[in-house]
């Protein structure tokens, strides 16, 4: 699998996670370019969000269904194009804590969403 972090020095908006319709705490851990399909690349924004936790968190689901829209057009599109790439397609996750990307962790809560990128517009992909 080929992924690569996207270079958080060249992206002065990296930090900058706006406020999500739940209103819910939400920390950047990275945002990835997988390349694992040269025709198909897909870049992974993900953060941390505590309020999903299974046994200590208030927000579910649907609490934060909004949030995903949210942190793909306004935190993870611009900082993907600020670091000069076009993206097509964006998967954002939620997790209630740090994780490594790909090694499973049965411990955590977390939620994905992918979305087409047509413009400035992230288009939910149903799986």
């Amino acid at each position: 699998m080929a992924l690569c972090t996207l270079p958080v020095s060249a992206s002065i908006l990296f930090d900058d996670v706006p406020t999500v319709p739940s209103l819910a705490v939400v920390d950047v851990l990275e945002i990835l370019q997988d390349a694992t399909d040269p025709d198909d690349v897909v870049f992974r924004a993900r953060y941390v969000m505590p309020a999903i936790a299974r046994e200590t968190g208030t927000l579910s689901y649907a609490d934060v269904a909004e949030d995903f829209v949210t942190l793909c057009e306004a935190h993870a599109l611009p900082v993907i194009r600020g670091d000069g790439f076009t993206p097509a397609r964006i998967v954002v996750s939620l997790s209630d804590r740090a994780t490594e990307f790909g090694v499973p962790n049965a411990e955590a809560t977390q939620l994905f969403e992918a979305f087409t990128v047509d413009g400035d517009t992230c288009i939910w992909d149903q799986f």
